[in-house]
């Protein structure tokens, strides 16, 4: 049985935001890679690779507010364009197919 109490306890959690999945952390954020916070949000087409869209990151970094919010102005284009990955600087952070 695995004990949710222990530390290195691990357990991924996907929630959608804005039609992209995100693996989330215990506390419900978007894990977002410290070295990636100041990077361009790019969401590109699984399929051609094609640029949908970039966006650069807010003064102070990338957050799953921040994130969710980006992603819901972008939603119909996220939907017209799918399946549809998203990228902070050159990081694969999450998808319409997770």
């Amino acid at each position: 049985m695995l004990d949710h109490n222990t530390p290195s306890a691990s357990i991924t959690v996907y929630v959608n935001h804005g039609g992209i999945g995100f693996s989330v952390g215990r506390d419900g954020q978007i894990q977002i890679p410290t070295e990636q916070q100041h990077q361009p949000l790019r969401l590109v087409s699984s399929l051609d690779g094609e640029l949908i869209a970039a966006v650069e990151a807010p003064a102070c970094g990338w957050d799953t507010d921040a994130l969710s919010q980006a992603l819901r102005v972008r939603h119909h284009d996220i939907e017209r364009c799918a399946p549809v990955d998203a990228h902070l600087g050159g990081e694969w952070i999450g998808s319409t197919e997770v």
